[in-house]
């Protein structure tokens, strides 16, 4: 196959900006991905020093950076029980169009770690909201604890997926079953609506 082009992008990661830091001189220590090490609640090597951000590796996303800021306020003036460890499922979005939005495990994932599953799917096109907005391009996929009923991850590449990935992440944070979404009465017309279907569809 032959395709025709203008350029090439080629992307092989991001590195943490920490140079210029002079990190050696407070004897911080780094990961081997050249990330400044740190603890569940952002604390270095040394006590009195905290990382947030994109120079501690990881997602690099602001609101990553915000979570970050949120565990060490509370290390610092709260109750300290804010870790890395607790903060939920994170759900991103490629920006795509549609855009790609996910959280928590793909069907492979989940199967890989031993789950029992069921799978609901539903093309974008079903979505009344999808039609009146002229962008039917694209399919959901949500995968569900078959024992439990939560859902362990979901996939929308739809229009509108990155407010609607946000619901899907409180579910599982909240340890909400399936049905709840499936069951729940939405606006209309909306995106979320098509929750009525995808969760009716899981099988």
């Amino acid at each position: 196959m032959v395709v025709e082009g203008d350029a090439i992008l080629v992307a092989t990661g991001r590195r943490p900006n920490v140079f210029g830091l002079n990190l050696e001189k407070a004897h911080i220590e780094l990961t081997d991905r050249g990330a400044i090490n740190t603890d569940i609640h952002k604390k270095t090597n040394i006590d009195h020093i905290f990382a947030m951000g994109d120079v501690t590796g990881g997602m690099q996303f602001t609101y990553i950076s915000l979570d970050d800021f949120r565990i060490v306020k509370d290390y610092l003036y709260g109750e300290k029980k804010r870790s890395t460890d607790n903060r939920g499922a994170i759900p991103y979005t490629v920006f795509l169009d549609p855009p790609l939005s996910r959280v928590g495990l793909s069907e492979e994932e989940a199967k890989a770690k031993g789950y029992q599953i069921k799978v609901g799917e539903l093309l974008a096109g079903a979505v009344p909201k999808a039609r009146v907005l002229q962008s039917t391009t694209g399919m959901m996929k949500v995968i569900i604890d078959s024992k439990t009923d939560l859902i362990l991850g979901a996939h929308l590449f739809c229009i509108e997926s990155y407010e609607m990935i946000n619901l899907i992440k409180l579910a599982i944070d909240q340890k909400i079953p399936y049905t709840v979404l499936r069951d729940n009465i939405y606006n209309h017309p909306t995106m979320t609506e098509a929750f009525n279907d995808l969760f009716g569809n899981v099988k």
